[in-house]
């Protein structure tokens, strides 16, 4: 058991399901340091990827805890994406987006 051989470790969870593993665990083994970690940024691709947009020129950053992320920062060949995806919005409303892949890329 890892709680007997190294207490002060920490437990990083990134296989999903990442809630339901660390709230198991959690509860399980209420003196662990467990951390559950979400590899949901990469759903900006999926938006990036309707877009048309190229992933080289992509640069973006995220914040949050788990499934509960915020996009903060957005570019596109080094300027603003928000106004290019505002505008993609704009044109595009209405518009029924086949989405094949719900996990990302």
């Amino acid at each position: 058991d890892v709680l007997d051989v190294c207490p002060e470790a920490y437990y990083i969870m990134v296989a999903n399901p990442v809630q339901g593993g660390v709230t198991y665990l959690q509860r399980k083994y209420k003196n662990a340091k467990i951390i559950g970690m979400c590899h949901g940024y990469t759903g900006v691709y999926s938006i990036t990827d309707t877009m048309g947009l190229d992933r080289k020129d992509v640069g973006f950053e995220v914040c949050g805890v788990n499934h509960f992320i915020w996009l903060t920062s957005f570019r596109y060949k080094g300027l603003d994406g928000y106004e290019l995806l505002d505008k993609w919005i704009e044109e595009h409303n209405g518009e029924i987006i086949p989405n094949d892949d719900v996990r990302g890329s």
